[in-house]
């Protein structure tokens, strides 16, 4: 392990540690609050008795008064400390999830908010399956430390951008720069959502705004108001001339009508008070939230202070983010009487208050329509680049690309990298290696045995550039690229619900890296192909690859890229075509064991390991070197009459 990640994840377990002894002490204190609680309310109860009956019975309410006043207290006092230790405790639990993160631990991760189908890949995206982005062990998932749906699908759709913007990568890169030391906002971010969501988590931004879209007929509304209000004073007129004029009870007429109105028309709210339980929810955790953010200023970060911007100015008629949301939530709690079908009949006889009230968060949710849009995108930006920021803070080994534009680079592919690693890997057992593509056109071979390393390869190569378009830093030394697109053939499942073989899927996958890499596009496209034309004869995979190597080093296209396979005879193409280079990896045998060290080197691959893994696991393999060799001639040599017979 790097000793920088070292001496964080010591930093880590150590604040761990002191605040598991706090909470421990804490925890004992809150014990003695609930007894003592006990006690003083049991003490109050029993003295005001023995008071009251012994004495004089004001002795008796005096104690008990004092009673209740001492419990009050403890109760408030009580209340604190449980709020102090549920931070605690949650501050606890970020640290425990960053250490999972810095070491990979995918058993301690957090899951992903929102539902299963957060961590559904797509199969038909360039590199989604190819590169393990989506899923329960992914880069998604190792990256995302956002608390809400919305934040967490903004980042994956970072992560899976199709066509790099430099402008938006270097802006990302700035912000992910300046939010990297904020380690206690961060937390703190984070700590003040799970707060506001609790235990039924938090609500979605998008469900609330489509609530506050739903809107009934302000004008009918306005009639039924100017209706109801009417009724309601004219009972009120009836009523009084009753009391003072002795005049009939005409008003029970009046208040009839009132509550036939009422219900006749009670549907021109709409939903709104069916939901208002669900609004005044989602209202006051977005208060809580940007209440926080609204405190928070970054004099030393510009960019960041920029992006909070919205929740630093009183936008909505003078009244903050959080103060906006706290009215609306009061308007709501009002509504909520109406699930009260009793009290809210006897309110409409004197007054038109359900009318009144949606008019009322009719304005109010127009007000908020104008604002709350810009303030969710805020919120949910700044979640997904705090993810970006943990993923920095927690691995100090990594360092953001250097994006070069082509004008400077001299070139329009550009992709070297120095002591690249693999994300997903734990950092004890990851080996790290250097590996540069300078021109379109060029194509690195790589060959290797069985679990050389080959495939890791291709995706430490692939998931560095996902990293690097994505505005967060890499796992390298040093990476210095010009923009650049990416596709993947490297997991392709054999689609037999369409009624595809293995090989069909994989033809029809090369055929669409063709396709993008003849797509008109400013970036250049770095394809990765593991074992290419693997579903089919030895002969024909042969033939087909050498033509659709040769076509993409030939024949003009935008693109450059790795190509890992098992065949040597593919070697040979850099004899033949220029911008085509070997590399390989390679084992040792000791003491019966294979020894792998991933390292890549120049040349094609002088081992192979077949045999050894079959021999080693006791499968039948040929005797001698010549008997392989009879068997692949005569194999070879029936392909070849069979094609010449049909």
């Amino acid at each position: 392990m790097h000793p920088d990640k070292a001496a964080r994840l010591r930093a880590l377990q150590r604040h761990e540690e002191r605040l598991q002894r706090r909470i421990t002490h804490l925890d004992a204190r809150s014990n003695r609050y609930s007894w003592l609680r006990v006690l003083v309310f049991a003490v109050s109860l029993i003295s005001g008795l023995a008071l009251g009956l012994a004495l004089r019975w004001w002795l008796g309410l005096l104690s008990v008064a004092l009673g209740l006043i001492l419990f009050s207290v403890l109760v408030a006092q009580h209340r604190r400390l449980e709020s102090h230790l549920s931070r605690l405790r949650l501050l606890s639990r970020l640290l425990h999830d960053q250490q999972a993160r810095l070491l990979v631990d995918w058993q301690a991760i957090a899951p992903l908010p929102g539902g299963r189908d957060l961590y559904d890949s797509d199969a038909t995206h360039p590199f989604d399956l190819d590169l393990d982005i989506s899923g329960p062990r992914s880069l998604h998932r190792l990256l995302n430390t956002a608390t809400t749906r919305e934040g967490a699908l903004l980042l994956k759709s970072w992560l899976l951008e199709e066509a790099p913007d430099l402008a938006t990568i270097q802006r990302r890169q700035a912000l992910v720069a300046e939010l990297t030391p904020l380690r206690l906002f961060r937390n703190r971010l984070q700590i003040e959502a799970h707060l506001a969501g609790g235990a039924s988590g938090l609500a979605r931004g998008s469900q609330l705004l489509r609530r506050l879209q739903q809107e009934p007929p302000k004008a009918r509304l306005r009639q039924d108001l100017t209706y109801m209000g009417s009724l309601n004073l004219l009972t009120l007129l009836l009523l009084a001339g009753q009391l003072t004029l002795h005049l009939p009870p005409w008003w029970l007429l009046s208040a009839a009508l009132s509550i036939l109105f009422f219900l006749l028309r009670r549907g021109d709210a709409g939903d709104l008070f069916d939901e208002t339980f669900e609004l005044q929810r989602a209202c006051a955790q977005l208060s809580a939230i940007f209440a926080y953010l609204e405190r928070r200023h970054f004099p030393q970060q510009p960019l960041v202070q920029q992006l909070c911007c919205p929740f630093s100015q009183s936008e909505s008629n003078q009244l903050s983010p959080s103060q906006a949301l706290h009215r609306l939530s009061l308007l709501l709690s009002l509504a909520s009487f109406g699930q009260n079908l009793l009290l809210t009949l006897l309110l409409h006889l004197v007054t038109p208050w359900e009318f009144l009230i949606a008019l009322r968060l009719e304005a109010w949710k127009a007000r908020l329509l104008r604002h709350l849009p810009r303030w969710l995108e805020t919120w949910f930006e700044l979640e997904a680049l705090c993810s970006l920021a943990t993923f920095a803070d927690l691995n100090p080994d990594y360092h953001l690309p250097e994006f070069i534009p082509p004008a400077e680079a001299g070139t329009p592919f550009l992709y070297e990298g120095q002591g690249l690693g693999h994300p997903l890997l734990p950092p004890a057992s990851k080996v790290v290696n250097d590996f540069t593509l300078r021109q379109i056109g060029s194509i690195a071979i790589i060959t290797g045995s069985n679990m050389a390393g080959k495939s890791t390869f291709l995706r430490t190569v692939g998931m560095n550039l996902v990293l690097a378009n994505a505005g967060a830093p890499v796992d390298a030394i040093r990476l210095r690229l010009t923009p650049l697109r990416l596709f993947a053939c490297i997991r392709i499942s054999d689609a037999l619900t369409e009624g595809a073989s293995y090989f069909y899927a994989e033809v029809r996958r090369l055929r669409a890296l063709l396709d993008t890499a003849e797509r008109p596009s400013s970036a250049p496209l770095l394809f990765l192909i593991d074992e290419i034309f693997r579903g089919t004869n030895n002969r024909e995979r042969r033939l087909g690859s050498r033509a659709y190597l040769r076509a993409l080093a030939t024949t003009g296209r935008r693109c450059a890229g790795l190509v890992a396979t098992h065949d040597l005879d593919l070697t040979q193409l850099a004899e033949e075509i220029a911008g085509i280079n070997n590399y390989h990896f390679r084992e040792e045998v000791r003491d019966g064991e294979m020894i792998f060290d991933y390292r890549l080197r120049p040349g094609p691959c002088p081992t192979t390991n077949a045999l050894k893994i079959m021999r080693l696991l006791g499968l039948p393999v040929p005797e001698t070197e010549s008997d392989q060799d009879d068997g692949e001639q005569a194999a070879t040599r029936r392909s070849a009459d069979k094609s010449e017979a049909s």
